[in-house]
């Protein structure tokens, strides 16, 4: 029974998951190539309370213990960090204009697609060493984030990058959380030696 709804909560997160990416590739796809889009983030939100009224009603119900109970408690944050790649798709949706963003930073937005579905396998095949290989991955967006900063304090111009560079930098953490949870769930270790943000 405890099994059956563990697999339940599994294939919901993944469901949340998948519109979350659904969204965010919908937007940048507006942001780089002008094609439109339509938003789905009430969903989201909504995916999100069902699942934790879902997880709280385990936890009350059926007294969980040590892996199931790591699985609920990582089930919690992780769909709380969904919902904020979900709010941080909605900030760039908003910042559309009219017209495509500099291609500059479509390259990165194609990394962030790919961690977010690596994160999400990892999550599901209980990969620690890909999640641990995320966590660094970041790394990498950070550097850019800082270098797209600089440059705009020498120009006016580059404030839209800025804008789109800082919602990617902060996706790009939200993506790494869920890996660092990813670990705790399966290693049971809450701080791991890959350095934690």
């Amino acid at each position: 029974m405890m099994f059956e709804k563990m697999q339940s909560l599994k294939r919901d997160v993944l469901n949340m998951a998948s519109i979350v990416k659904e969204n965010l590739s919908g937007t940048f796809e507006l942001l780089f190539n002008d094609r439109p889009f339509k938003m789905n983030d009430d969903v989201v939100d909504g995916l999100e309370k069902y699942i934790t009224e879902k997880v709280i009603s385990i936890i009350v119900r059926e007294r969980p213990y040590a892996h199931d109970l790591r699985l609920l408690v990582s089930t919690i944050r992780i769909i709380s960090d969904l919902e904020r790649i979900g709010d941080l798709s909605v900030n760039l949706f908003q910042l559309y204009n009219g017209k495509p963003c500099k291609k500059d930073t479509f390259k990165l937005y194609k990394k962030l697609i790919n961690n977010l579905d690596d994160s999400i396998n990892a999550l599901i095949t209980e990969n620690v060493s890909l999640a641990k290989e995320i966590m660094v991955r970041d790394d990498l967006v950070d550097s850019w984030y800082e270098k797209i900063y600089k440059s705009s304090l020498k120009s006016d111009d580059h404030l839209m990058e800025v804008l789109i560079a800082k919602d990617m930098e902060r996706i790009s953490d939200h993506i790494t959380n869920i890996a660092e949870w990813t670990v705790f769930l399966y290693d049971g270790d809450l701080f791991s030696e890959v350095k934690r943000r």
